[in-house]
């Protein structure tokens, strides 16, 4: 299935999966946390109205930090979990700083967040995370 395009910038991309229930994050450059931040702001209204459980946040072409940022993000951010949002990951380069960064910011959050190398690792790490969850809500008829 294609993806629906929320929000695209210089230096990042925002795009839903529907059949996955997954919004995919793109970062491109040194992250500019004025649209960062409008990224994020779009995200958090797309949410409102569409059922996300997972975020899958690609920071492979991402050069420096982003620290600066992490505690708006988990501020902001917070209301997804309410809305439906259980999984979030981040896929890393061997940049030092992203790889900071990124452990950084999964420290802060109370979601299951997990870092891998490549975007495929994180779908079949959601896929099979999200199958448990569904188990376990669903009701004992016993």
């Amino acid at each position: 299935m294609s993806k629906e395009k929320i929000f695209q910038g210089k230096t990042c991309l925002t795009e839903y999966q529907k059949d996955k229930n997954t919004i995919y994050f793109t970062f491109d450059g040194y992250v500019n946390v004025d649209e960062t931040k409008s990224m994020y702001l779009k995200v958090l209204e797309f949410t409102k109205s569409n059922l996300v459980e997972a975020f899958v946040s690609d920071l492979r072409l991402v050069k420096g930090t982003f620290t600066q940022l992490n505690d708006w993000i988990i501020t902001t951010m917070a209301p997804c979990k309410d809305r439906g949002l259980k999984i979030t990951c981040m896929v890393v380069n061997e940049d030092a700083f992203t790889v900071f960064s990124a452990k950084s910011l999964a420290k802060k959050t109370s979601l299951l967040n997990q870092i891998f190398r490549s975007v495929e690792e994180a779908e079949e790490f959601i896929e099979v995370e999200l199958q448990k969850i569904h188990r376990k809500e669903e009701p004992d008829l016993e």
